[in-house]
């Protein structure tokens, strides 16, 4: 599965629980909302009845208040009309809610004309008067158009919110699948790296074998088909030992168990360890100097670039160089240096002096120094002397880091 549509899933995954909740309090905010205001249109309603009940005499019925819209004096014996304390123009059942009301106390009730929901509310006069009722109205087109917008406000937050979260969750699984994407890049790198640098040696064993078996031969055309067999494996075998510890850095693998080591001591040793041949390699005396190192690797790092200058050189030096803050390892030849537009790209994997990788190396001996020197706080840098030849400088902090 690739981890675009994985990462796609994780956000689309995030974002629907995000709305379920989000939809659960939306419905509650909505419902709460609303009921607050028909909370509000009732009390108000009965606030507007309660302000008349004191002002009707029920013995002088005929002088009532008429300053009381939507409201009316019901009586529920025969041959008696409701009467407005002010104008109105809707039609309620008076009757019926004030026959309610007298007989179970004060009632309330909605009913819609044309269209529009209107509330009601009786409220008996009380015992002095038991049949007059005061009946109130009140439109609720105020508050249902103050409920239609609270739900429109909650349900666009909403949708933004399910929307900044989908955004959110696309990004923040992307950065949970970074390791996971990183990991899978350099496994399809070392994979491609494996069949590039496995490609030639197998390829001459093949040949080599072939050629070997295909017809009947003297003695010393087999030393020699073996001979090269063997050169070609134990090339293919350096190829993935160089790999391995180039995905082991990559990876963060590679565990540096430092100590005090003698750099200049340790320049000695590589010099005397390197086969030279037709090659002067050679210490130039220093001071001790002292830098907090994993042995094996930065002895490593720096044998990778002596022999390397070993290859296109007759005369290599190595000098080690203590400053206050930190040193350097520097080793210099008088081959015919590197050109000048491979020095930017010299620890590139696949680079080698002369711009291709070398027949006799994997190409990826100065791709491990630089990792090597970097996972030590430190860095590598190369340049080409103005007397001829190359220089590569190795620079380690005295101080862990």
């Amino acid at each position: 599965m690739r981890l675009g549509w994985v990462r796609l899933r994780l956000a689309l995954t995030f974002a629907l629980i995000t709305a379920v909740a989000v939809g659960v309090m939306a419905f509650f905010a909505i419902r709460f909302g609303t009921a607050r205001l028909e909370d509000q249109a009732e009390r108000d309603l009965r606030d507007q009845v309660a302000r008349v009940v004191p002002r009707i005499d029920p013995r002088n019925i005929s002088a009532l208040p008429a300053d009381e819209p939507d409201t009316w004096l019901v009586s529920t014996a025969r041959n008696q009309q409701p009467k407005k304390l002010d104008a109105s123009k809707i039609e309620p059942p008076l009757i019926s809610i004030a026959t309610d009301a007298v007989q179970g106390g004060p009632q309330q009730q909605r009913y819609s004309q044309n269209g529009s929901d209107y509330l009601l509310y009786a409220q008996p006069l009380g015992r002095s008067a038991p049949r007059l009722v005061i009946v109130g109205a009140r439109p609720l087109a105020a508050e249902q158009s103050d409920a239609d917008s609270l739900r429109l406000r909650i349900g666009l937050a909403a949708a933004l919110v399910v929307v900044f979260t989908l955004v959110a969750g696309f990004w923040l699984a992307g950065r949970w699948l970074r390791p996971a994407r990183r990991a899978l890049e350099q496994q399809q790198e070392f994979l491609a790296n494996a069949a590039h640098e496995l490609r030639t040696p197998i390829a001459v064993i093949q040949a080599s074998a072939s050629q070997a078996l295909s017809r009947q031969r003297p003695t010393e055309e087999y030393v020699l088909a073996l001979a090269e067999i063997r050169h070609a494996a134990e090339r293919a075998g350096r190829s993935v030992s160089d790999l391995l510890d180039l995905a082991r850095f990559d990876a963060h693998q590679a565990v540096l168990r430092r100590a005090p080591l003698r750099l200049d001591l340790l320049a000695e040793v590589v010099a005397a360890s390197v086969p030279t041949e037709d090659v002067v390699v050679e210490v130039v005396p220093s001071d001790p100097v002292v830098v907090p190192a994993y042995y094996s690797l930065l002895r490593q790092a720096i044998d990778n670039v002596v022999r390397n200058a070993t290859r296109r050189a007759s005369h290599v030096e190595l000098e080690v160089s203590g400053f206050r803050k930190d040193v350097c390892v520097e080793v210099r030849d008088d081959g015919p240096g590197f050109p000048a537009d491979l020095l930017p790209s010299v620890f590139e994997r696949w680079r080698s002096g002369n711009g291709r990788t070398d027949r006799r190396g994997s190409g990826l001996g100065l791709s491990i120094v630089r990792s090597i020197v970097e996972a030590h706080g430190g860095h590598a840098e190369a340049a080409n002397r103005p007397e001829g030849g190359a220089m590569i400088r190795l620079w380690l902090p005295r101080t862990r880091h």
